[in-house]
């Protein structure tokens, strides 16, 4: 069967078929730009989003970065380096060829400070600058002990907080120590460093550790915050053991009654406590109060079973004994132990540094070892 189609009616349908594809063309290209338009709306949102994050991303690094200078400002000025140098570059520096010289500087390092006693108001921190000189023809080690109110702390000593730290110098070499005490409470301080001369040598002949006696440097002053004074150090205790012997001046320690210094001692693994006598002269014709602190190994012990630091009154032409302890558990293993006892007169008083009276006096370093371990 066939079916004849006027032209007229075949260019009719050719045109009809021709716009309704033009419009379903037309239609789906509304529906992509509507698409298009939503996605970019989109992605113009997250990129204001993206804008925002990052400016608060770099506002917070900006502030943290203002931080991170801020503390490395002050932590450069309060953990400051250890300086090195010539020691013929600085003209408050003695001439000599044997020996240490210490003293406190200033922060230019070119001024030696001779007033000890330093008057603090509305602050809590002290710092300063030890200057330490090995004056030998040889390279030397130095162990450097701080004591603040008589108990050894730690402190920003150089670049760290410690307790101790030591210095090796070379001929004629001087080192500026920086050092910083926080915390200072008001009221009246004393502050010590003992300086350890050759702390490694465990040389237990009688000849080295009698060469011992007084062998130790120390740098001494006292800060007061405020107006008013810290009473409550003002405990001195009356002799524990008065003896008659007044020939001694100054602190001798010995294992019996006699003035035979007590040198060295082998620890057996039966012994707990070490006993011994800390005895105590004075010759001069007044009173005098004094403070005992002991190390061992140049870490604070205490320097009998009841005391910690012992803070005493002795009279005139008179001595007395303070029963000193050690025990053993502290003693090293398979090494040698060095044991110390410092007498400071006038504690928690103004220092005046060239007065003898004011001068800390050492015992001999006592060697102590324990063969059998």
């Amino acid at each position: 069967l066939s079916c004849k189609v006027p032209k007229q009616c075949m260019a009719f349908l050719c045109c009809r078929l021709y716009l309704g594809c033009y419009f379903y063309s037309l239609s789906c290209l509304c529906a992509l730009e509507l698409v298009c338009q939503q996605i970019c709306a989109q992605t113009e949102k997250r990129v204001v989003k993206l804008k925002l994050k990052i400016t608060i991303f770099f506002i917070l690094l900006s502030l943290l970065t203002i931080v991170i200078l801020l503390v490395n400002k002050r932590d450069s000025s309060d953990f400051q380096e250890i300086i090195y140098d010539n020691s013929r570059n600085y003209t408050y520096v003695p001439l000599a060829n044997i020996g240490l010289s210490i003293g406190i500087v200033n922060d230019e390092h070119d001024q030696l400070i001779e007033n000890m006693n330093f008057e603090l108001e509305g602050t809590e921190n002290f710092q300063g600058t030890i200057a330490l000189v090995n004056q030998n023809e040889e390279e030397k080690d130095y162990l450097i002990v701080p004591l603040i109110n008589y108990k050894q702390k730690k402190i920003r000593l150089g670049e760290d907080y410690q307790d101790k730290i030591k210095i090796t110098l070379k001929p004629k070499e001087i080192a500026f120590i920086p050092f910083h005490l926080e915390d200072l409470k008001e009221g009246f301080h004393d502050f010590i460093f003992f300086i350890v001369k050759d702390p490694d040598n465990q040389n237990i002949s009688d000849e080295y550790r009698i060469a011992t006696t007084g062998s130790y440097s120390t740098i001494r002053g006292t800060i007061n915050i405020g107006t008013v004074k810290n009473k409550s150090f003002q405990k001195y205790k009356k002799a524990l053991e008065p003896i008659e012997e007044t020939a001694l001046d100054g602190i001798l320690l010995t294992k019996n009654r006699n003035l035979k210094p007590w040198l060295s001692e082998e620890i057996t693994d039966e012994e707990e406590i070490i006993d011994f006598n800390i005895k105590i002269g004075n010759l001069g014709e007044n009173k005098e109060k004094y403070a005992l602190v002991s190390l061992l190994d140049w870490n604070q012990t205490a320097v009998s079973s009841e005391y910690k630091v012992y803070f005493g009154e002795l009279s005139q032409n008179s001595s007395e004994i303070i029963k000193g302890e050690i025990n053993t558990q502290e003693i090293k293993k398979n090494a040698v132990s060095n044991y110390t006892t410092f007498l400071i007169p006038h504690p928690y008083e103004k220092v005046d540094p060239y007065n003898p009276e004011f001068f800390i006096q050492t015992s001999t370093r006592v060697g102590l070892y324990n063969k059998q371990n």
